[in-house]
């Protein structure tokens, strides 16, 4: 059995699909869990559901456009976030663990946050008024060769690589990378963060560990920080998804791996300038 280490490592996004339908068990399965998965780290309450779409729909899937950036895909995972404090953040992080699941289901995933139509899968979510939808995945079987439309969304989005251990992780301050001798037994969980999905491949998540302790604190470097104006109205802000996926990976990871811990925001957490704190992971 693949443990969640070998998933992280091995999901790439999936953007042209076989169109095999998805037999009832395995759909039942992956919703099966989403109750589960929809634990917020900020208090945010989270939904998700699956748009299955049948061969007599294709006017509702042109009304769910994808650009024709996904092809042949008949099911889509959905979420919903009530708008709060970090609440992109809390999509991130439980979203990637559905999408985690459907990966170990042998099914395929992509991350869609700019290009879908917004308002035709709110509409299948019947989104609540206090909801917004970030973002979207289709799901289902990959198809035997990537479509040109496929190589080159890879391309752009420079999926192939990641950024180098000592641009992301840091020991004691931001001027002394970590090496991965210093991390002790976390250098596996941060290999899996560091092979997370983002969006444009941009990386924003930052680690600062400190010294002598396994304490990780997670920050941001990849926009301006949220402000009430922003959590109260729901707005979209990728960098923040993308943590909440750096700390999904780095959770799992670190729980294959039987290092125990818990989230929590803690005063020891360095200020640092032109970065925004999120959480810190400190374990037992």
């Amino acid at each position: 059995m693949e443990t969640i280490i070998e998933i992280i490592k091995r999901r790439v996004s999936v953007r042209t699909y076989s169109g095999e339908p998805i037999p009832s068990a395995l759909l039942e399965r992956l919703t099966g869990v989403f109750e589960k998965n929809s634990a917020p780290l900020f208090g945010n309450h989270l939904r998700f559901s699956l748009a299955v779409l049948n061969e007599s729909q294709r006017d509702e899937v042109k009304q769910l456009s994808t650009y024709g950036v996904i092809r042949n895909a008949g099911v889509y995972m959905l979420g919903a976030v009530s708008k709060g404090p970090r609440c992109m953040t809390d999509f991130g992080y439980a979203m990637e663990k559905n999408i985690l699941e459907a990966s170990s289901l042998g099914l395929g995933t992509c991350w869609l946050g700019g290009t879908f139509s917004r308002s035709g899968f709110s509409r299948r979510m019947d989104l609540r008024e206090n909801e917004v939808l970030p973002a979207v995945s289709p799901v289902g079987f990959p198809a035997g060769r990537r479509s040109l439309v496929d190589g080159i969304f890879r391309f752009a989005a420079s999926s192939h690589a990641r950024r180098p251990w000592p641009d992301l992780y840091y020991a004691g301050n931001p001027s002394e990378p970590l090496s991965p001798s210093a991390a002790g037994g976390f250098v596996e969980a941060l290999e899996c963060v560091r092979l997370a999905p983002s969006a444009s491949n941009k990386q924003p998540w930052r680690v600062i560990k400190e010294n002598g302790a396994a304490v990780f604190h997670f920050y941001s470097a990849g926009g301006r920080g949220s402000t009430p104006a922003s959590e109260e109205s729901g707005e979209i802000r990728f960098h923040e998804i993308d943590m909440g996926i750096a700390l999904c990976h780095f959770e799992l990871a670190s729980r294959a791996l039987g290092r125990t811990g818990e989230w929590q925001r803690t005063d020891s957490a360095r200020d640092v300038r032109g970065w925004d704190y999120f959480l810190s992971w400190s374990s037992a």
